[in-house]
């Protein structure tokens, strides 16, 4: 199998790190995708504060031992994931139709659009196949989502300290990229602006 999608796995005893995609430890920009995930493989038990500060478009996989295997995406989940449980197992996948093909039956027929604008929350064209919602954690054995941000109230700060940081991590993550390959870089303010 051929793939474009950058991956590194790390294994530290019984439990194993897989970073897909491409990611940028502000606190590390010199790391590269390996050196992150041997990072997050040292510090398995409290992996998660390491992730929360990765930059990218990525996926993590995280297992220890084969009774407990999660997978989150990055913090907006611009690394798409689509999942289905189906007959006591969990398949995941990049695309909703892969997942549906995978599991196969009448599951991969698409759906007609419910909606001029797409399918409500977490749903796609194939029935019973979702899209994995950010900032959670999905079992790969038992299918169950938990979610880990926000559990409680995010503190307030002030424009210029968001700002600050925006800009800092900004800094740092284009400077990490451009050290690996060239980089073009184009901004917009979004559909809404």
């Amino acid at each position: 199998v051929k793939t474009t999608t950058k991956f590194a796995v790390v294994q530290s005893g019984t439990k194993v790190i897989a970073l897909l995609g491409e990611a940028v430890h502000p606190d590390h920009p010199d790391l590269d995708l390996g050196g992150i995930a041997a990072l997050l493989a040292s510090r398995f038990e409290a992996r998660q504060a390491d992730i929360d500060k990765l930059i990218g478009r990525f996926a993590v996989v995280a297992a220890k031992g084969p009774a407990e295997v999660t997978l989150q995406t990055d913090a907006i989940g611009m690394r798409s994931v689509f999942y289905k449980v189906s007959g006591g197992r969990v398949v995941a996948g990049s695309h909703a139709r892969l997942v549906a093909d995978a599991v196969g039956g009448a599951a991969s027929a698409p759906q007609p659009k419910p909606f001029a604008l797409g399918y409500p929350g977490l749903s796609t064209p194939y029935p019973g196949v979702l899209r994995l919602p950010p900032n959670s954690d999905l079992s790969l054995i038992s299918g169950r989502l938990k979610r880990f941000f926000p559990l409680e109230a995010v503190p307030a700060v002030t424009i210029e300290a968001a700002w600050d940081l925006a800009f800092t991590r900004a800094r740092q993550a284009v400077g990490a990229f451009v050290k690996r390959s060239p980089v073009l870089i184009s901004l917009t303010a979004g559909l809404d602006s």
